[in-house]
C-alpha cells in the first residue's frame, strides 16, 4: 500500500498536534517532518520530496503565500488559516485546499482526498537532485533530457532543471516510461514527439539527432 509523505508547518503547538494526530490516524499518510518556523520548513521542502504539505498561512510573522509566489514547490499544498478572506489568493497559487480553523476531521479528510487525487492524476513522478535540493517532476511534463558535460538538463513544459545525475541513473529511474534514449547526449519523451525520421526527431520547437542504431 502506497503511503503519502506529509510535512506540517505550523507555529501554534495545539494546531500542529491536531494535524499530526489526524495524519497518524489516516491509513495512507505518514508524517515526514514538522516545523514551527516557516524558514526551517521551507528549507526542508527545498531538499526533500514531499507529497502533501499542511501549511499555516501566517507562521511566526511570515506570510506563507509570499514563499509560494517566489518558489516552485511540487508538493500538494493544503493551507490552514483562521483568515477565510485569503482563500481566493490560495487557489490562484494552485493550493489543493484551504482549511479555515477550526476545522473538523471530516473537513480535513476531504482536503486530503483532494490532494491524493491530484497526486494520482499527475501520474508517475521522478525525483531528481537539482541545485542542492530534491525536485519532483511529473514524467508526462518532461520534453527531453540533454547531456551537457558533467550535467544533464531536463527540459519540461514549464521549467528547465540541471542535475549531476548520469544518463544511466536517469534511465534506471525512468524505466517503463515514455522516455527513451536516442543519442549519447539525449533522451526524449515519445509523448511529446511532433515528427521524426531515421536521423532526427522534433520535440516542441527543438530538433534532436538520433544516433545510428537507436530507435524511437
Amino acid at each position: 500500500m502506497q503511503l503519502y509523505s506529509c510535512v506540517i508547518i505550523e507555529d501554534e503547538p495545539l494546531a500542529l498536534e491536531k494535524v499530526e494526530l489526524f495524519i497518524e490516524k489516516h491509513p495512507l499518510l505518514t508524517c515526514a517532518a514538522k516545523f514551527y518556523h516557516l524558514e526551517e520548513g521551507w528549507e526542508y521542502l527545498m531538499h526533500h520530496a514531499v507529497d502533501i504539505v499542511f501549511l499555516d498561512l501566517n507562521v511566526g510573522g511570515y506570510f506563507s503565500f509570499d514563499r509560494l509566489e517566489r518558489d516552485f514547490i511540487s508538493s500538494k499544498i493544503i493551507i490552514t488559516s483562521a483568515y477565510p478572506q485569503h482563500a481566493l489568493k490560495g487557489f490562484e497559487l494552485n493550493v489543493v485546499d484551504y482549511l479555515v480553523k477550526p476545522f473538523t476531521n471530516e473537513r480535513w479528510e476531504s482536503a486530503v482526498d483532494r490532494a491524493i487525487t491530484a497526486l494520482n492524476t499527475v501520474g508517475k513522478v521522478v525525483a531528481i537532485k537539482s541545485e542542492g535540493r530534491t525536485v519532483r517532476i511529473p514524467v508526462k511534463d518532461i520534453l527531453y533530457i540533454e547531456g551537457m558535460d558533467d550535467y544533464r538538463r531536463i527540459h519540461t513544459t514549464t521549467h528547465r532543471w540541471m542535475t549531476l545525475q548520469t544518463f544511466g541513473q536517469l534511465e534506471e529511474m525512468l524505466t517503463d516510461t515514455s522516455l527513451v534514449r536516442i543519442h549519447r547526449s539525449y533522451m526524449v519523451n515519445r509523448e511529446h514527439i511532433i515528427s521524426y525520421n531515421a536521423k532526427e526527431v522534433q520535440v516542441a520547437n527543438t530538433t534532436l539527432p538520433i544516433a545510428a542504431g537507436r530507435k524511437i
